[in-house]
Protein backbone atom coordinates (compact mmCIF):
# COMPACT_ATOMS: atom_id res chain seq x y z
CA UNK A 1 0.00 0.00 0.00
CA UNK A 2 1.44 3.37 -1.17
CA UNK A 3 1.95 5.83 2.43
CA UNK A 4 -0.35 8.55 2.80
CA UNK A 5 1.09 11.73 4.24
CA UNK A 6 0.23 14.90 5.63
CA UNK A 7 2.04 18.10 4.01
CA UNK A 8 1.48 20.55 6.06
CA UNK A 9 3.77 23.10 5.22
CA UNK A 10 1.65 23.52 1.63
CA UNK A 11 -1.93 23.04 1.95
CA UNK A 12 -3.18 22.33 5.53
CA UNK A 13 -5.00 18.84 5.93
CA UNK A 14 -4.45 17.75 3.03
CA UNK A 15 -3.32 14.03 2.02
CA UNK A 16 -0.81 13.53 -1.05
CA UNK A 17 0.16 10.25 -2.41
CA UNK A 18 3.91 9.83 -3.63
CA UNK A 19 4.61 9.07 -7.23
CA UNK A 20 7.02 7.69 -8.42
CA UNK A 21 9.12 10.12 -10.50
CA UNK A 22 10.70 8.11 -12.85
CA UNK A 23 7.83 6.85 -14.38
CA UNK A 24 6.69 10.74 -15.05
CA UNK A 25 8.99 10.38 -18.59
CA UNK A 26 5.81 10.50 -20.80
CA UNK A 27 4.11 13.70 -21.03
CA UNK A 28 0.79 12.84 -22.56
CA UNK A 29 -0.44 11.34 -19.25
CA UNK A 30 -1.15 14.46 -18.15
CA UNK A 31 -4.05 16.97 -19.44
CA UNK A 32 -1.49 19.47 -19.98
CA UNK A 33 1.97 19.88 -21.45
CA UNK A 34 3.78 20.95 -19.08
CA UNK A 35 2.96 21.80 -14.73
CA UNK A 36 1.51 25.14 -14.58
CA UNK A 37 1.15 27.52 -11.53
CA UNK A 38 -2.50 27.07 -10.32
CA UNK A 39 -4.74 28.04 -7.35
CA UNK A 40 -6.70 25.22 -4.72
CA UNK A 41 -9.02 27.23 -3.22
CA UNK A 42 -10.67 25.85 -0.06
CA UNK A 43 -14.51 25.61 1.50
CA UNK A 44 -12.95 27.52 4.43
CA UNK A 45 -11.93 30.57 1.92
CA UNK A 46 -8.16 30.27 2.10
CA UNK A 47 -6.67 29.77 -1.77
CA UNK A 48 -3.15 28.23 -2.09
CA UNK A 49 -0.92 27.92 -5.20
CA UNK A 50 1.44 25.20 -6.44
CA UNK A 51 2.36 23.64 -10.04
CA UNK A 52 0.06 21.32 -11.00
CA UNK A 53 -1.38 19.01 -13.45
CA UNK A 54 -4.03 16.73 -14.01
CA UNK A 55 -2.54 12.79 -14.66
CA UNK A 56 -4.99 11.50 -17.16
CA UNK A 57 -3.92 7.91 -16.47
CA UNK A 58 -4.26 7.83 -12.43
CA UNK A 59 -6.90 10.50 -12.59
CA UNK A 60 -5.45 12.45 -9.95
CA UNK A 61 -4.61 15.70 -9.61
CA UNK A 62 -0.87 16.29 -9.02
CA UNK A 63 1.18 18.55 -8.30
CA UNK A 64 5.42 19.45 -8.15
CA UNK A 65 7.33 19.60 -4.81
CA UNK A 66 10.73 20.37 -6.19
CA UNK A 67 10.65 17.38 -8.07
CA UNK A 68 8.90 15.38 -6.17
CA UNK A 69 5.53 14.95 -7.51
CA UNK A 70 2.17 14.38 -5.17
CA UNK A 71 -1.02 13.27 -5.88
CA UNK A 72 -3.84 15.40 -3.83
CA UNK A 73 -6.20 12.41 -2.30
CA UNK A 74 -9.69 13.27 -1.03
CA UNK A 75 -9.02 16.36 1.08
CA UNK A 76 -12.93 17.31 1.83
CA UNK A 77 -11.69 20.80 2.71
CA UNK A 78 -11.26 21.59 -1.29
CA UNK A 79 -13.60 23.37 -3.15
CA UNK A 80 -12.79 24.48 -6.60
CA UNK A 81 -9.30 24.46 -8.07
CA UNK A 82 -7.95 26.65 -11.03
CA UNK A 83 -5.83 25.44 -13.80
CA UNK A 84 -4.91 26.56 -16.85
CA UNK A 85 -7.90 28.98 -17.30
CA UNK A 86 -9.76 25.53 -16.33
CA UNK A 87 -11.84 24.90 -13.22
CA UNK A 88 -12.32 22.05 -11.53
CA UNK A 89 -14.10 20.27 -8.79
CA UNK A 90 -13.58 17.76 -6.64
CA UNK A 91 -16.08 14.29 -6.28
CA UNK A 92 -14.54 11.42 -4.28
CA UNK A 93 -11.06 11.19 -5.37
CA UNK A 94 -11.43 12.63 -8.93
CA UNK A 95 -11.41 15.81 -10.07
CA UNK A 96 -14.07 16.66 -12.71
CA UNK A 97 -13.43 20.02 -15.26
CA UNK A 98 -16.30 22.13 -15.21
CA UNK A 99 -17.61 23.32 -18.79
CA UNK A 100 -20.10 26.71 -18.60
CA UNK A 101 -20.04 27.36 -22.54
CA UNK A 102 -23.66 26.23 -22.86
CA UNK A 103 -26.29 27.40 -20.28
CA UNK A 104 -26.77 24.11 -18.73
CA UNK A 105 -23.28 23.11 -17.20
CA UNK A 106 -21.43 19.97 -17.70
CA UNK A 107 -18.17 17.74 -16.16
CA UNK A 108 -15.34 16.41 -17.80
CA UNK A 109 -14.08 13.13 -16.51
CA UNK A 110 -10.24 13.22 -18.61
CA UNK A 111 -9.19 9.81 -18.56
CA UNK A 112 -7.68 7.05 -20.46
CA UNK A 113 -8.69 3.45 -21.05
CA UNK A 114 -6.93 0.49 -22.62
CA UNK A 115 -6.84 -3.04 -23.86
CA UNK A 116 -4.60 -5.16 -22.01
CA UNK A 117 -1.67 -7.36 -23.78
CA UNK A 118 -3.88 -9.91 -26.04
CA UNK A 119 -3.27 -13.38 -24.21
CA UNK A 120 -2.47 -16.42 -26.09
CA UNK A 121 -5.47 -19.16 -27.20
CA UNK A 122 -5.18 -21.84 -28.85
CA UNK A 123 -3.14 -23.13 -31.87
CA UNK A 124 -0.86 -20.30 -31.39
CA UNK A 125 -3.50 -17.50 -31.57
CA UNK A 126 -3.77 -14.44 -29.10
CA UNK A 127 -7.14 -12.91 -28.11
CA UNK A 128 -7.74 -9.30 -26.84
CA UNK A 129 -10.50 -8.82 -24.26
CA UNK A 130 -12.97 -6.51 -25.74
CA UNK A 131 -13.47 -4.42 -22.54
CA UNK A 132 -11.90 -0.91 -21.50
CA UNK A 133 -10.36 -0.68 -18.48
CA UNK A 134 -9.67 2.24 -16.31
CA UNK A 135 -5.38 3.04 -16.35
CA UNK A 136 -5.65 4.02 -12.27
CA UNK A 137 -6.01 -0.43 -12.29
CA UNK A 138 -2.47 -0.26 -13.14
CA UNK A 139 -1.30 1.48 -10.02
CA UNK A 140 0.10 0.47 -7.62
CA UNK A 141 2.61 0.98 -4.68
CA UNK A 142 2.14 5.02 -5.37
CA UNK A 143 3.76 4.10 -8.81
CA UNK A 144 2.88 4.79 -12.43
CA UNK A 145 3.44 2.23 -15.08
CA UNK A 146 5.31 3.44 -18.50
CA UNK A 147 2.61 0.97 -20.54
CA UNK A 148 3.42 2.94 -23.39
CA UNK A 149 7.19 2.63 -23.52
CA UNK A 150 6.78 -1.05 -23.36
CA UNK A 151 3.89 -1.29 -26.25
CA UNK A 152 2.01 -4.24 -24.69
CA UNK A 153 -1.56 -2.11 -24.25
CA UNK A 154 -3.22 0.25 -26.21
CA UNK A 155 -4.56 3.48 -24.60
CA UNK A 156 -6.61 6.22 -26.33
CA UNK A 157 -8.94 8.84 -24.58
CA UNK A 158 -11.58 7.82 -23.05
CA UNK A 159 -13.43 10.96 -21.35
CA UNK A 160 -16.62 11.15 -19.30
CA UNK A 161 -18.61 13.73 -20.04
CA UNK A 162 -21.43 14.15 -17.11
CA UNK A 163 -24.30 16.12 -16.02
CA UNK A 164 -24.84 16.93 -12.26
CA UNK A 165 -28.35 15.91 -11.10
CA UNK A 166 -30.01 16.00 -7.38
CA UNK A 167 -27.51 14.07 -5.83
CA UNK A 168 -24.94 12.53 -8.26
CA UNK A 169 -22.51 13.41 -11.81
CA UNK A 170 -24.56 11.27 -14.03
CA UNK A 171 -22.56 9.93 -17.31
CA UNK A 172 -24.00 11.07 -20.22
CA UNK A 173 -22.39 8.52 -22.68
CA UNK A 174 -25.47 8.09 -25.59
CA UNK A 175 -28.59 10.20 -26.74
CA UNK A 176 -30.52 7.92 -24.46
CA UNK A 177 -28.72 9.19 -21.29
CA UNK A 178 -29.41 12.69 -22.28
CA UNK A 179 -32.96 11.96 -22.85
CA UNK A 180 -33.52 10.28 -19.38
CA UNK A 181 -31.44 13.01 -17.91
CA UNK A 182 -33.83 16.19 -19.86
CA UNK A 183 -37.11 14.52 -20.05
CA UNK A 184 -38.77 17.57 -20.75
CA UNK A 185 -36.41 18.07 -23.80
CA UNK A 186 -37.14 14.45 -24.90
CA UNK A 187 -39.01 15.52 -28.45
CA UNK A 188 -36.49 18.31 -29.34
CA UNK A 189 -33.44 15.49 -28.71
CA UNK A 190 -35.12 12.99 -30.51
CA UNK A 191 -35.44 15.49 -33.65
CA UNK A 192 -31.45 16.56 -32.80
CA UNK A 193 -30.55 12.74 -32.46
CA UNK A 194 -31.74 12.27 -35.87
CA UNK A 195 -30.10 15.11 -37.95
CA UNK A 196 -26.75 15.13 -36.14
CA UNK A 197 -23.66 13.00 -35.17
CA UNK A 198 -22.20 14.01 -31.45
CA UNK A 199 -19.32 12.30 -30.09
CA UNK A 200 -20.65 12.04 -26.47
CA UNK A 201 -16.35 11.54 -25.44
CA UNK A 202 -15.69 15.28 -27.08
CA UNK A 203 -16.96 18.07 -24.83
CA UNK A 204 -16.60 20.09 -27.54
CA UNK A 205 -19.21 18.51 -29.49
CA UNK A 206 -21.60 18.09 -26.51
CA UNK A 207 -20.89 21.93 -25.73
CA UNK A 208 -22.64 22.68 -29.29
CA UNK A 209 -25.81 20.14 -28.55
CA UNK A 210 -26.37 22.07 -25.54
CA UNK A 211 -26.12 25.16 -26.84
CA UNK A 212 -29.51 24.35 -29.46
CA UNK A 213 -31.44 23.25 -26.51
Amino acid sequence: MAMRLVYLSLFCFATFLPFNTKAQNKTDQFLFPEFKTGVIKYKAGQRKQAKLNYNKLTEEMVFDNNGVLLALIDDPQIDTVYLNQKKFIPEGRYFFEVNTEAATPFFIQHRFAFIPPAKKVGYGGRSETSATQSMSHLTEGGQIYNLQATGDYKLWPANVLRLKTKNKYAEVANWKDLIALMPEKKEQLKNLSKSQKIDFQNEEDFAKLLKQL
